[in-house]
C-alpha cells in the first residue's frame, strides 16, 4: 500500500459541504459516467475517499497520461541531482538512434524542455502503438514537421523517450527510481513496458488511486512530500505553471488553459495530472483543494468536462459557505459501477454459426436465464466465454489478453440482448455486444470495443448462416 497516510476529516471541518459532495456524486451518476474512484482533500486532510465496486482501495488502475507527469517528476529529480539540464539536447543522450548522416536539424535543436512542454518538432506521437518495438528510435528517425519550441502538439513519444532517458541514466525502472528517491507511492505501482523493456512513460502507469493523491499532494506542496523535498523548488514551479498555450489543440475548456511540464493548466487557476477516460488529479493552490478521479469514459465523449462542471457547481462554488453537517461514511462504502438494466428477462439457449466476417467469428452459443447468462464466442483462434448478470455484474477474464472483466446485460425487447463487459487492469475500456435475433431464426451480432490497442476481434458485424 501507499506509504503516506493522510489524516481523515469531516468535510465541514475544512469548509466543504457534505451535501455538495453528494450532489457531485449524483451528478456523475445522472450523466451516466462510469466512475471507479473519487477522492477529495483540502488543507492536507482527506474528506472523501470512495471506490466503485468492483474497484477498491487496493485495485491497481491504468492511469494513461498521468504517467507523463510521473515521468516529468523523475526528470526533475535527475535535474536536482545535477545529472540533467532542461536545455540538454535530447540527441546528445541517444547517439545510438541518430542516423549516420546526422539527425534532422529540428531534432538537433530539440531540448528536454521542449519535450516536457510538448513543443517537439513532431506533429504527434511517432511510434506505432500497435507494435511493441522501435518506440524510442522512432522519435529520432521520423521526419519532423516544424521547429521545436514553437507550438503545442501532444507527442506521447516524447514522454516515452524521457522515460527511456531516466532508465538509461539510473539503470533502474522509472517507478523504482522515484520510490528510491523518496516518493511514497505503493510498491505495487509499475509501468507497462514496451516491447523492448522500456517503461511506457507516456501512458503505461498502473497505480493505486491513493498513489495519485500522494503525487498530487507533493506537487501542491511545492515538491515536498512527508516533510522531504523531492523536486527542486524552481523546477516544480515551472512544471505546474503556464508554459505554452494549447487552446487550438484542446477540445473543451478544462484542457484549453495551457500546459506546463507534462502537467496541464485548467480552469479556476488550477493545474492537473490528466489521463484519458477520466483519470484526473486536479489541484487548486489558492483553495488548497485537490480532487482525484479514476474512471472509464472511453465511451463518453465530453465526459471529462462533465466531471469538472459537476465539481465546480456542487463542491468548489460552495466552499466555506454555511451548510449542514452529516456523515458520508455510508456513501463511501456503497458506491458501485452501475450494471446494465432492463425491465424484462427472457430465456434463451441457442447456437449460431456465421458467414465469413472481419472479426473471425465462427459460431456462438447464448444462454440466458432470469438472473444471469453466458455467451460462448468461437473465434478462429479459440473460444471465449463471457458470463453476465442481469441488473448485476459477473466476473471473468478474457483469456487471450489475460484481462479480467465485470459484465452485465439487458434486454431491449424480446429480440435484442445487449452485453457490456467492463475491462479491468492493464486493458482499460469496454466491450459492447448487441445480439439481434432475426424473425427468420437467424442472428445479427454487432460488437464494439473502446480499449485503445487490443481486442480488435470485438469490432464489427457478423450475420449468422440461414
Amino acid at each position: 500500500m501507499t506509504k503516506l497516510k493522510f489524516e481523515k476529516a469531516a468535510p465541514e471541518s475544512v469548509g466543504i459541504s457534505p451535501a455538495g459532495i453528494v450532489g457531485f456524486l449524483n451528478r456523475l451518476e445522472r450523466d451516466g459516467l462510469d466512475m471507479h474512484s473519487v477522492m477529495i482533500m483540502r488543507r492536507g486532510k482527506l474528506v472523501f475517499e470512495g471506490y466503485y465496486a468492483p474497484y477498491g482501495r487496493k485495485s491497481l488502475h491504468r492511469m494513461f497520461s498521468i504517467s507523463k507527469s510521473l515521468t516529468a517528476i523523475a526528470i526533475g529529480m535527475l535535474i536536482g541531482e545535477g545529472r540533467l539540464s532542461l536545455d540538454d539536447k535530447i540527441c546528445a543522450h541517444f547517439p545510438e538512434y541518430v542516423p549516420s548522416e546526422g539527425a534532422h536539424p529540428y531534432l538537433e535543436q530539440t531540448t528536454i524542455r521542449h519535450m516536457l512542454m510538448m513543443t517537439t518538432p513532431h506533429n504527434g506521437t511517432t511510434y506505432d502503438k500497435f507494435s511493441g518495438k522501435g518506440w524510442v528510435k522512432s522519435f529520432f528517425v521520423k521526419t519532423p514537421t516544424h521547429k521545436p519550441g514553437t507550438v503545442f502538439s501532444y507527442d506521447t513519444s516524447a514522454s516515452h523517450v524521457l522515460a527511456a532517458l531516466v532508465e538509461k541514466l539510473t539503470g533502474k525502472k522509472l517507478a523504482d527510481y522515484v520510490r528510491e528517491k523518496g516518493l511514497p507511492i505503493s510498491d505495487e505501482a509499475y509501468f507497462v513496458p514496451d516491447g523492448e523493456g522500456v517503461s511506457q512513460g507516456g501512458s503505461g502507469l498502473l497505480a493505486l488511486p491513493y498513489d495519485i493523491l500522494v503525487i498530487a499532494d507533493m506537487l501542491m506542496r511545492g515538491g515536498v512530500s512527508d516533510g522531504r523535498r523531492l523536486l527542486p523548488e524552481g523546477y516544480l514551479r515551472e512544471m505546474t505553471a503556464f508554459q505554452v498555450p494549447n487552446h487550438a489543440k484542446g477540445f473543451f475548456p478544462a484542457e484549453q488553459q495551457g500546459y506546463g511540464y507534462h502537467v496541464w493548466r485548467t480552469q479556476r487557476g488550477g493545474f492537473m495530472m490528466y489521463g484519458m477516460a477520466g483519470q484526473l488529479a486536479v489541484c487548486f493552490p489558492d483553495k488548497d483543494l485537490i480532487f482525484v478521479t479514476t474512471a472509464d469514459l472511453t465511451d463518453r465523449h465530453g465526459g471529462i468536462q462533465r466531471i469538472f462542471d459537476a465539481f465546480f457547481d456542487e463542491v468548489y462554488d460552495t466552499l466555506d459557505c454555511d451548510f449542514e453537517s452529516f456523515d458520508l461514511s455510508d456513501v463511501e462504502k456503497n458506491l458501485r459501477v452501475k450494471p446494465l438494466m432492463s425491465l424484462d428477462t427472457y430465456e434463451k439457449d441457442e447456437v449460431f454459426e456465421f458467414e465469413n466476417n472481419s472479426m473471425g467469428l465462427k459460431a456462438l452459443r447464448v444462454t440466458a436465464g432470469k438472473n444471469s447468462g453466458a455467451l460462448d464466442l468461437e473465434f478462429e483462434d479459440g473460444i471465449q466465454t463471457i458470463g453476465f448478470g442481469f441488473a448485476s455484474m459477473k466476473f471473468g477474464g478474457f483469456v487471450k489478453y489475460n484481462c479480467p472483466y465485470a459484465a452485465s446485460a439487458g434486454w431491449s425487447g424480446e429480440n435484442v440482448l445487449i452485453i457490456k463487459a467492463n475491462l479491468i487492469g492493464e486493458c482499460a475500456g469496454k466491450i459492447y455486444i448487441e445480439l439481434s435475433f432475426n424473425d427468420d431464426g437467424g442472428l445479427t451480432i454487432f460488437m464494439r470495443k473502446t480499449e485503445e490497442t487490443l481486442f480488435g476481434e470485438y469490432n464489427g458485424f457478423a450475420q449468422s448462416k440461414q
